[in-house]
């Protein structure tokens, strides 16, 4: 049993053996030594209550600096209590204005006060001994409620980090580890939400790692913004901050609140997740009404984020791991296709070129080998391409410019057909995504000039302007079937490398077209813009 209901249980049996008609006990909260009403009793117990913080405290307050016993015949009139008439007037129409109250110390340590209310004009003093041993025996029984609610505390706290570290050990779902953390914060810090993000530097919005105490669809909106307010002054100084009301706490700069207005967020306190020297994160813990977060419960939340930071570099070492695993197998196939398919592509090259040379009487014969030589360069030149793409840091993934110089070297090699590339504008305007998609797109259309086009010469052109790219890429082939609308054929089945041309440039906003050359062959151009957000 905590605190709260052992507390309860204090105030009902003082005031049933005081003969009291209300009995509220207020406790000292540790750390900030601030008093707040613990419980009452009584059916006059709630206005009591109402009445003593009404007057702000201040009586109670004046009984734990003098550290005795106080008595009033009717607290409403009391020359001694400074009262506003508003407060006055409310205090008169208690039912119970003659009061008790008396410190609750335990080796001379104040942990709370004790006040019994009786009706009006009731003349306590032949009681005050009585009272004041009551009292003395509440201190004893609320100390003991406070050992009893701090060891359940400990023990609550114990089984969260046992069940999070248990998790992190065990689990290669960091999701689940983060949902367990999350959840644990807010059973602990009895609030209504609880929220981990991740930060990094120069980034305002903090992605939300995992949430509770909200529905999925309120989760898969949310937004935290830690770039200012609560969570811009723990990344700025590293310290937890609390606050029990985020609209009214004028320490908040920038914002009343980092959360989205719809969670309703007023009492707040932020933890940092911290590895090492670095803040990797923010705990968030939240309640939709004022409260007060206790050094004890940051003290919590501390622990709970660092169990968090454990599990994001747990998760940043597995995904690491998980990259380099990837990235020997990648290592380990592209050796594979240059050690074998590509070897044997490049002697069936020159097995090709051996019976070129041994066809001279046969023009049919020379024409089909001379094709297939030209499919074996094209085959060749996608495979090494292939290769390039597996091995990371190789010289396939260096400037755009030089990777179009070899895509047409290597074109000119396998297929004999000569291209011609022209180039305009700072190819420095063009992003990572401009250069995947023109690329790619070359490279197909050069591939259908070997396998289709029978040319004799091609053509690729880009012109960069301030706004947006041009290319085009032409040959002097046979070129399409006249009256043949490309742009439709290339959407239906059996086009797919047209498909992936005109799929891949309208996914960044450009336009695609196709059409005969003049005098003669194939054209394809197109536009991409150079402001893709």
């Amino acid at each position: 049993m905590g605190a709260g209901n052992l507390g309860q249980r204090i105030a009902d049996n003082v005031r049933a053996a005081s003969g009291a008609g209300a009995a509220a006990i207020y406790r000292r909260e540790s750390g900030s030594g601030e008093l707040s009403l613990h419980a009452a009793s009584g059916p006059g117990a709630v206005a009591l209550a109402s009445a003593l913080q009404s007057a702000g405290l201040g009586i109670v307050e004046l009984t734990l600096r003098q550290g005795r016993s106080f008595l009033t015949a009717d607290l409403a009139s009391d020359p001694r209590i400074p009262l506003d008439p508003a407060v006055r007037q409310r205090v008169a129409s208690s039912e119970h204005r003659a009061v008790f109250w008396a410190p609750l110390a335990m080796d001379d340590a104040a942990i709370g006060v004790l006040a019994l209310g009786y009706p009006a004009g009731s003349s306590l003093e032949a009681q005050l001994p009585a009272l004041e041993a009551l009292a003395g025996h509440a201190a004893i029984a609320m100390y003991g409620a406070a050992l009893c609610d701090e060891a359940y505390r400990r023990q609550q706290e114990t089984a969260a980090l046992e069940d999070v570290t248990r998790e992190i050990v065990s689990s290669l779902d960091g999701n689940e580890v983060f949902r367990r953390i999350v959840h644990r914060a807010r059973e602990l810090g009895r609030s209504d939400l609880a929220i981990l993000t991740t930060t990094e530097d120069g980034r305002a919005e903090a992605a939300v790692t995992a949430a509770s105490g909200m529905s999925g669809e309120a989760l898969a909106t949310l937004t935290v913004r830690a770039g200012r307010g609560a969570g811009l002054r723990v990344l700025e100084t590293g310290d937890p901050f609390v606050t029990d009301d985020v609209t009214r706490d004028t320490r908040l700069a920038g914002g009343p609140s980092d959360l989205p207005d719809e969670l309703g967020a007023v009492a707040l306190a932020v933890v940092p997740v911290r590895f090492h020297t670095s803040i990797t994160g923010l705990l968030w813990v939240a309640n939709k009404s004022r409260r007060r977060f206790t050094t004890e419960d940051v003290r919590v939340l501390g622990r709970l984020a660092d169990q968090a930071a454990v599990a994001l570099e747990h998760g940043r070492l597995y995904a690491e791991a998980q990259e380099l695993a990837v990235s020997r197998e990648r290592m380990r196939v592209a050796t594979e296709l240059h050690d074998a398919l590509s070897q044997m592509l490049f002697s069936m090259a020159l097995g090709l070129e051996w019976c070129l040379h041994r066809a001279g009487g046969q023009p049919e014969l020379r024409s089909k080998i001379h094709e297939i030589k030209r499919e074996t360069g094209v085959m060749m030149r996608q495979l090494r391409e292939l290769i390039y793409h597996l091995v990371p840091g190789h010289a396939g993934d260096g400037d755009n410019t030089d990777k179009l110089r070899r895509l047409v070297a290597q074109f000119r090699e396998f297929t004999g057909i000569p291209v011609e590339l022209v180039e305009h504008g700072q190819s420095s305007a063009l992003t990572p995504r401009h250069q995947d998609a023109l690329y790619k797109t070359f490279q197909e259309a050069l591939a259908n000039v070997a396998k289709h086009a029978r040319a004799t010469r091609a053509r690729i052109s880009i012109e960069i302007g301030p706004g947006d790219v041009a290319f085009e890429v032409t040959d002097d082939g046979v070129g399409p079937p006249p009256h043949a609308d490309l742009v439709r054929m290339a959407r239906v089945p059996g086009h797919f490398g047209l498909r992936q041309m005109l799929e891949r440039i309208d996914a960044l906003g450009g336009a695609v077209a196709f059409g005969r050359a003049h005098p003669a062959g194939f054209r394809l151009w197109g536009m991409l813009p150079l402001d893709l957000r």
